[in-house]
């Protein structure tokens, strides 16, 4: 199963819920950039966003204001390292991707003299974000929780919450130990969400009712919904097939471009 994950899925209605605003060009922008040097709170920005893929105005309220009040400036750097920033402001996401370029096409030999446009983007450029692989088990609990969110959202829900314990009863058909609420496989769950969360895919929460995650919004743009339903079909019928087992799962499975930005 060597697919790669999507940015081109259509996302779905979000319903009401309203992301905090920020005025672009309001008091407090720092550093123009113009001797080369930015500020500090310019160049923390552009750390955390690169460190970590992905910005949120829930989550990051402060370096999502300071991004949108220095957008040019920041988007100027990060061209110069081909890099791009993708901005959803009515869901108060931002995140990062390679800046592919077209470049010209040397001269045709069909004597007309016109140059053409290479629709590759292939211009020779180097980049920061590559394509890596993550686990199969990984892999599976990434596309439960996608099901998930889209399920929940379908039904109106804007904030969507899961409970660890569903997660886990919803792994148990993919691998044949795997055993929902037994301390090994508790453990071997909760690092596949800690991943997750380190790429701001979720968010872990910890309550006195049980362990839930937040589902962010950006695991629209990671997973389409098109890959979503061929891609977990395809799991399902594998492993029912084969009996893999959850220690089997730490192999290779689906991959992604890492913080493309994850």
């Amino acid at each position: 199963m060597n697919n790669d994950f999507s940015r081109n899925g259509e996302p779905e209605s979000t319903g009401s819920g309203e992301a905090p605003t920020f005025p672009e060009d309001a008091a407090g922008s720092s550093g123009d950039g113009s001797d080369g040097v930015f500020s500090r709170e310019i160049r923390n920005l552009i750390v955390a966003l690169m460190k970590s893929g992905c910005l949120t105005a829930a989550d990051d309220e402060e370096l999502y204001g300071l991004y949108l009040r220095n957008r040019r400036l920041v988007n100027g750097f990060l061209a110069n390292i081909n890099l791009r920033t993708v901005l959803d402001e009515a869901e108060g996401i931002l995140y990062i991707g390679n800046l592919v370029r077209e470049e010209e096409e040397p001269e045709d030999n069909s004597g007309t003299g016109k140059r053409g446009r290479s629709s590759r983007g292939d211009s020779g450029d180097s980049f920061l974000i590559t394509p890596r692989r993550i686990s199969a088990f990984d892999s599976v609990v990434l596309l439960l929780l996608r099901e998930y969110y889209h399920r929940r959202l379908s039904e109106g829900e804007t904030t969507i919450v899961m409970d660890v314990d569903q997660l886990e009863d919803m792994l148990v058909p993919f691998f044949s130990d795997f055993q929902a609420g037994s301390r090994k496989d508790r453990m071997k769950t909760n690092g596949a969400l800690r991943r997750f969360q380190e790429r701001r895919l979720i968010k872990i929460l910890s309550s006195s009712e049980g362990d839930r995650v937040r589902i962010n919004p950006i695991i629209r743009t990671v997973i389409s919904l098109d890959f979503l339903h061929k891609q977990l079909e395809a799991y399902r019928e594998f492993y029912a097939g084969h009996g893999v087992s959850a220690a089997e799962g730490d192999d290779e499975g689906i991959g992604t471009e890492a913080g493309d930005a994850f």
